[in-house]
């Protein structure tokens, strides 16, 4: 994956009410689900639209302001662990790709 963002294309006039599931607020967020879903037990994390018996959707406006103050957040320990981690992950990748 790479550093951008993945969020589903999704049409402006209707970004305002487009629904994701857990598994793409995961990916937009570059993490996985459980984590996911533990910042939205937490409140870290936009609640959910519960929409039927079992299934559960975001609002993709909701996710993506979430995940545009989700880094710079200071109070939010899980988070800063999650972009350290993927920080010292890719300082790695790119020691091993230079051989050193």
């Amino acid at each position: 994956m790479t550093n951008e963002t993945y969020l589903p294309h999704v049409h402006p006039a209707l970004a305002d009410v487009a629904l994701i599931n857990a598994q793409e607020c995961a990916a937009a967020a570059g993490i996985k689900q459980t984590l996911w879903r533990k910042l939205v037990r937490e409140g870290a994390a936009p609640p959910p639209v519960i929409v039927g018996n079992r299934k559960t959707l975001w609002r993709l406006r909701d996710v993506h302001s979430f995940l545009t103050i989700w880094p710079q957040q200071s109070d939010n320990a899980t988070g800063r662990a999650v972009v350290m981690k993927r920080a010292a992950k890719a300082v790695a990748a790119r020691k091993c790709k230079q051989g050193e």
